[in-house]
C-alpha cells in the first residue's frame, strides 16, 4: 500500500483507496483527528473539513482542511502527511503536538468543534462518519453540515468566527 500525500487540494485518491493506506492507516479518520488537534490551538474558533474531489471523476474523493480564516490549510502547517502515515495514533498525536509547540502554539485541552460536510459522491457519508470518529479520538466534536461545498463550509467557519467577535 502507498503512503498518503497532501497536495494543494488536500488528500485525494480513488474513493476505494481513501480509507486505508500503508500500515492500515485510515486517512479520513486521521484527518478528523488532525483537524481537532489543530483546532485545539484556537478552541474558540472552528476548522472545517470537507469531503470532496471537486471537478474530478465520481470514483475519486478527497478530504480538505480549511483554516480559521476559511482558506485551505497552509503548507507550512502541513505535518499532516507524517501524522496520517504514522501507524500508531498515540505517536502521531505526540509528534504533531510537539510540532505545534515548536511553532509557538499552545495545544489546549478545551473541547473543540470541527465543521464537516461533503459532496454528493457515494463515499461521502461514510467518510463523514470516519471524520467524526477521528475527531472524537483526540477529544473533539463535529458539527456535520452533510451536503455542502467547500466555499459553503469555509463561509460557515468564517461566519462563526465573526459571530464570536461581534455577537448578534
Amino acid at each position: 500500500k502507498k503512503k498518503a500525500s497532501y497536495g494543494t487540494a488536500g488528500f485525494r485518491d480513488l474513493a476505494i483507496n481513501m480509507p486505508m493506506y500503508q500500515n492500515n492507516t485510515q486517512i479520513i479518520f486521521r484527518v478528523g483527528a488532525l483537524a481537532a488537534l489543530i483546532n485545539k490551538t484556537q478552541p474558540n474558533k472552528h476548522l472545517g473539513v470537507v469531503i470532496s474531489a471537486s471537478h474530478n471523476k465520481r470514483e475519486d474523493n478527497g478530504v480538505k482542511i480549511t483554516n480559521f480564516r476559511g482558506n485551505m490549510l497552509e503548507k507550512d502547517m502541513n505535518q499532516s502527511q507524517e501524522f496520517v502515515n504514522e501507524p500508531n495514533l498515540e505517536i502521531a498525536t505526540a509528534n504533531f503536538k510537539s510540532f505545534l509547540v515548536q511553532r509557538g502554539l499552545t495545544v489546549y485541552e478545551a473541547p473543540v468543534t470541527v465543521f464537516i460536510g461533503g459532496d454528493t459522491r457515494p463515499s461521502t457519508e461514510p467518510f463523514l462518519d470516519l471524520l467524526t470518529e477521528g475527531t472524537k479520538a483526540v477529544g473533539g466534536n463535529t458539527l456535520n453540515f452533510h451536503l455542502t461545498t467547500t466555499p459553503q463550509l469555509q463561509f460557515y467557519g468564517t461566519f462563526a468566527l465573526i459571530k464570536s467577535i461581534w455577537p448578534m
